[in-house]
């Protein structure tokens, strides 16, 4: 390598120094910038028509070469045509002994040589060396989902591990193309880390085009620039932070501030022998207040000098809201609460979090550091970092929770906001002013059907899923599809709105004035039903009760003898003992029959029945209740009245039954099936006004093909609520639905 210095007339003096690390240093930048003289090249042709010859493979990537001439110096030069880094090989094979197969993320590369297998086993040899704890895997298959919480990729797609918790088995957790989630684990293989310095090679004229998007690039902050060297000069690049490895994935905040924060214009002088790892630890912990302004540009590099104005602004107020500088005239701590939380909401959001860690790092007071982790739990809950800065905060927080209890809510926070996205709103004053004085535990009431009341506490970042799932729990249910079949559903004072909560909202960003109450109740019924918890008979019983005294579970007045047992086993839920009297035999009668019925020949069914089910107990009454309604036509619906609908002309109103799979239009009187609409046909969805002033709104309904496009429209008082509940049932956002 001195010759070849040499020969190019770069000065060889500093190689006589006797250090031996400046001469390592030499030699790994040499090492990265000279990717050809520290390759094994082997001769090699591709498919017909394909111009290569060579194949370089080092410890970095494998590249394509030609052999050319320049014209300036007569002599053979090694021509670049393409080169992949180690992350984008899938597989590698011998077809035969001098046939070479390289599966990578965006195409087959077939390769002729004699060296097949040799090729073969150096590529693997490197394969296996950087796969170990590199912390990436490639996707060998594509997974797309609409959950929320999944991650979606692409075959090919490289995926970054980040550190979590508790991961389920066969689960895994990782970031790609600027989204975070869970993802199967047998979708994916170990992969490199990406190497995008090498993978940016000519490809331009080499045949195989390929037009792919490199995924990891897009990781980085969009504000933090790092140069790549040039692989097309070769020229030596000793960078002042060889300290720091290009395969190192510690995730320290040591290691973040190294590649993405600002230097200091002293930086240079700072970094000479014996201050290096004190200035470099300066970067990341606690900063005295010095005069009015405390720092003078941002932690991280913004070209927008309005934004770096903000973040020196930011540093401010974190430092007067953690008693580091005076609190100016006018501002509280709500004040500088709300001023964080609003830079968490604009370009800042990487900027605040490096800014926080900073200043509980190391820091000498504990009742000003309390704060400063105060305001990160509330970062971490509200706004997640980008894919870049998150597995460094994951990381420092693992490492802070043995001493810090608040490092463990946060650590929990980022999961979530990882999980359901994060609450974004900003919480009322009210709230903030409970959390300021550490009173963050919410007590919140959920209307069960039949008159029961469960009370439960929740937290700044309770979403729904979690409060539907510990509801669930409570009454003996622990399968995850059976879980799924329940809702929350907001009631705004007199039913002004009735909606059903997403499992990612966040409670408080709901529940926020005093006329609006929680409720809950079955919307799915796939699940076998199973009576081994009285807190799930109880509710069970109380929702098909109601819809059955209401007549939404479709009975005929002749029906009498079913009628009388339904009335029977009614009676009995109450611990009755006698037989019932007539005005209470017909409060179990389904009201729009009990003026069709003969009362005296039901009640005498009624008290045949009461004889054969002596023993009886409220619970088995109930059970047996249940397991009747069963055969009822509606059953397993949400069930509407509607009382007017645009293709049926009918001289009374219609029942709307709604599940998971369809929604159907039964008349009452014939017990006739009028309509069924897939609910995966569904297009749009508008809400209507009312035709008349007093009238009801409606609700239009667009389904079909593009071919065979229909519509049909509603009239219903609960039209709003039916919106929202198939929009619910459906898994869509609203914003999905051009008409809402």
């Amino acid at each position: 390598m001195k010759g070849l210095l040499g020969d190019l007339e770069v000065g060889l003096d500093s190689l006589d120094v006797a250090e031996d690390g400046i001469k390592k240093r030499i030699v790994v930048a040499a090492r990265d910038n000279w990717a050809n003289y520290f390759s094994r090249i082997f001769p090699v042709s591709g498919e017909s028509g394909s111009d290569v010859q060579l194949l370089g493979v080092s410890h970095r990537g494998l590249r394509l070469l030609k052999v050319t001439q320049d014209p300036s110096f007569h002599l053979d030069q090694l021509k670049t045509l393409c080169s992949y880094s180690y992350a984008e090989v899938l597989a590698v094979q011998c077809r035969s002994t001098s046939t070479l197969e390289l599966s990578l993320k965006s195409e087959q590369l077939i390769l002729h040589t004699t060296w097949a297998r040799t090729m073969k086993a150096m590529v693997e040899q490197f394969l296996s060396e950087l796969k170990k704890d590199s912390g990436y895997v490639i996707a060998l298959r594509s997974y797309i989902t609409d959950d929320n919480s999944l991650l979606s990729f692409h075959r090919g797609d490289l995926i970054r591990l980040l550190p979590v918790a508790a991961l389920e088995p066969g689960w895994q957790f990782g970031s790609a193309g600027g989204r975070s989630g869970l993802f199967p684990a047998d979708m994916v293989q170990p992969a490199a880390a990406p190497d995008l310095s090498f993978s940016l090679g000519k490809r331009n004229s080499w045949q195989r085009k390929s037009n792919r998007v490199t995924g990891p690039a897009q990781e980085r902050p969009t504000h933090l620039r790092k140069q790549e060297p040039s692989e097309a000069s070769e020229a030596t690049s000793v960078t002042t932070y060889s300290s720091l490895s290009a395969d190192s994935h510690n995730y320290t905040m040591r290691e973040f501030a190294l590649r993405y924060f600002r230097k200091p214009h002293t930086w240079l002088t700072q970094m000479s022998a014996g201050t290096k790892e004190t200035t470099v630890v300066s970067l990341i912990q606690y900063t005295k207040a010095r005069g009015w302004d405390p720092i003078q540009e941002s932690l991280t590099i913004f070209c927008n000098e309005d934004t770096n104005t903000k973040a020196v602004a930011g540093f401010k107020a974190l430092m007067q809201f953690m008693g580091d500088q005076p609190k100016p005239r006018g501002k509280d701590e709500l004040a500088l609460l709300y001023e964080l939380l609003k830079l968490c909401q604009e370009d800042l959001r990487d900027e605040m979090y490096c800014q926080v860690i900073k200043q509980v790092t190391g820091h000498p007071q504990p009742k000003h550091c309390a704060l400063g982790w105060s305001i990160l739990s509330l970062f971490t809950g509200f706004f997640a970092p980008s894919t870049t800065l998150m597995p460094y905060v994951t990381k420092f927080l693992q490492d802070s929770s043995p001493s810090q209890e608040l490092a463990q809510s946060s650590q929990e926070n980022l999961q979530r906001t990882v999980k359901y996205g994060g609450r974004q709103q900003l919480p009322l004053p009210g709230e903030m002013h409970a959390f300021l004085k550490g009173q963050a535990s919410r007590l919140l009431l959920i209307h069960l059907p039949g008159g029961v009341d469960y009370r439960t506490n929740t937290q700044t970042f309770t979403v729904a899923g979690e409060v539907l799932e510990e509801l669930c729990g409570q009454m003996g249910i622990t399968d995850l599809e059976e879980v799924q079949e329940f809702a929350l559903f907001i009631i705004k004072g007199e039913g002004e709105l009735v909606r059903p909560l997403s499992t990612p909202e966040y409670i408080n960003n709901v529940i926020k004035d005093q006329d609006i109450s929680l409720h809950s109740r079955r919307l799915g019924w796939e699940t076998p039903l199973h009576f081994d918890n009285t807190t799930y008979i109880e509710t069970h019983y109380g929702q098909v009760l109601r819809d059955y005294l209401q007549g939404k579970l479709i009975m005929s007045a002749q029906a009498e003898a079913q009628l009388a047992q339904l009335a029977a086993f009614q009676h009995l839920s109450k611990a009755s003992t006698g037989p019932p009297s007539e005005p209470e035999l017909l409060s179990y009668i389904p009201k729009p029959l009990q003026g069709q019925v003969n009362t005296a020949s039901i009640k005498s069914l009624v008290i045949q029945e009461l004889r054969q089910m002596q023993g009886y107990n409220e619970q088995k009454a109930q059970i047996g209740f249940i397991e009747t309604t069963t055969q009822l036509p509606l059953f397993g619906h949400t069930v509407y009245v509607v009382l007017r609908v645009s293709k049926l002309a009918l001289p009374g109103p219609v029942l709307l039954g709604l599940n998971r799979q369809h929604l159907v239009l039964m008349d009452p009187s014939s017990e006739k099936l009028c309509c069924s609409i897939a609910l995966k046909d569904l297009q749009r969805l508008h809400l209507m006004s009312p035709l008349e002033e007093d009238g009801p709104p409606g609700l239009e309904l667009n389904y079909g093909s593009a071919d065979n496009p229909q519509t049909i429209w509603l009239e219903l008082p609960q039209a709003q609520e039916l919106q929202h509940t198939i929009i619910f049932l459906l898994g869509s956002v609203s914003t999905q639905w051009p008409g809402l």
